[in-house]
């Protein structure tokens, strides 16, 4: 299965693109044409926090003009993108339209 899709995270001004493909969740953190802004580096840097406190195993995956998390997701949790990351980062996090 995969999907694509926007999350909207915490109170950023701007929902993210994300990308779901079997136990991968990539998440646009930096926005293109944005990173790399002090407040994008922040919250870099705060995801990556979260992401260590959390014990997930992820890898940044920058693309040169935005910066993206891939996230290895649990195998057998059928969790949806928003709640999983609402979880992880400590943040409400929702599927946007």
């Amino acid at each position: 299965m995969s999907r694509s899709g926007r999350v909207a995270i915490g109170d950023w001004s701007y929902p993210r693109i994300f990308f779901h493909t079997g136990n991968a969740l990539m998440v646009e953190i930096a926005r293109a044409g944005c990173w790399p802004c002090s407040l994008c580096e922040q919250r870099v840097w705060a995801v990556d926090r979260r992401l260590q406190e959390a014990g997930v195993r992820y890898k940044w995956a920058p693309s040169g003009v935005a910066q993206y998390v891939d996230i290895e997701l649990p195998t057998g949790e059928q969790v949806g993108v928003g709640d999983y990351l609402s979880q992880i980062l400590g943040v409400s996090v929702r599927e946007t339209a």
